[in-house]
């Protein structure tokens, strides 16, 4: 089996790389110095730049009765921070041999532009729903935070970043294509099943109703945190405050719990945004909390 693909119970996992993104932590983690990372010399060079640049993925959950998505990479537009990033995810899931016409549902963990930016694709003049029959899932108070800020950001006056909400800002345009087509649900709750296997978990911070997946089938499970986290090396300091955090202090508390729960259930994790493919566990050793990638079979 390919180094992407995973099985837990009876699903499918397909880890579909996007792109990357290089990285410097002392610009993603404000406030640091790249001395603050000397702990770290494989994650973080002497300059401050991650010695893997961001991966940006989407996975591909195949049951025995749907084809979910599990976010939707960066897209073909270009990145606003980096006008030169464009995404390559579409081909890729083509070459398993799925066509985006087979995609049964899209779940977007929050809804900034490197999780959604395959939905809706604007060529010219013309817009595209990339996943014609797909259902369309985004947590509702991400969703209402594009379209009634006011509303959302007061909740936490004292814990909002103005970097936070102008990455939030990038996003509404895209948003508004997706509307246009409609066929867009909303997951209220904590707990909320979207399919029989896939259950969201409230991880508010990075964005106001940010959401990660846990997938249980015949007793197994595998858990998508999103963007509760970047980088392998937040597992051991999740403290300290992310820039691109709309609540900044909500996204520490948010990781530091996160963190602790993967390494106390020992849940295999998919993440996006760790080096590809994205697999592996969080384990404790040498004094410290690190990422554990699953080794290729």
């Amino acid at each position: 089996m390919a180094n992407n693909v995973l099985t837990v119970g009876n699903a499918k996992i397909i880890s579909l790389h996007d792109t990357v993104i290089p990285s410097r932590m002392t610009d993603f983690i404000p406030g640091t110095k790249p001395g603050d990372w000397k702990k770290y010399p494989k994650e973080v060079d002497e300059k401050g730049f991650a010695r893997k640049p961001m991966n940006i993925a989407a996975f591909l959950v195949i049951t025995p009765k749907q084809k979910v998505l599990v976010d939707a990479g960066i897209g073909p537009v270009p990145f606003p921070s980096s006008p030169d990033l464009v995404g390559s995810m579409l081909g890729r899931l083509k070459r398993t041999g799925v066509q985006p016409e087979d995609i049964d549902m899209v779940f977007a963990t929050h809804v900034h532009l490197d999780h959604m930016g395959w939905c809706a694709v604007l060529d010219g003049n013309k817009l595209t729903r990339t996943f014609p029959r797909a259902k369309y899932v985004v947590p509702q108070t991400d969703w209402d935070s594009l379209f009634n800020p006011k509303a959302v950001y007061k909740r936490r006056p004292k814990d909002t970043s103005d970097q936070g909400m102008e990455i939030m800002s990038w996003s509404k345009p895209l948003a508004e294509r997706m509307a246009i087509f409609g066929n867009i649900e909303h997951t209220t709750e904590d707990g909320q099943n979207i399919t029989p296997e896939l259950k969201v978990m409230d991880t508010p911070g990075h964005t106001p109703g940010h959401q990660s997946v846990l997938l249980s089938s015949k007793g197994e499970r595998i858990f998508f945190p999103g963007d509760a986290m970047h980088f392998p090396v937040q597992l051991d300091v999740p403290e300290r405050i992310v820039g691109a955090d709309v609540h900044p202090k909500l996204g520490a508390r948010t990781r530091s719990r996160v963190s602790k729960w993967m390494e106390k259930e020992g849940v295999m994790v998919a993440s996006c945004h760790f080096p590809a493919p994205g697999f592996g566990h969080v384990v404790r050793g040498k004094g410290r909390r690190y990422w554990q990638p699953l080794k290729p079979k």
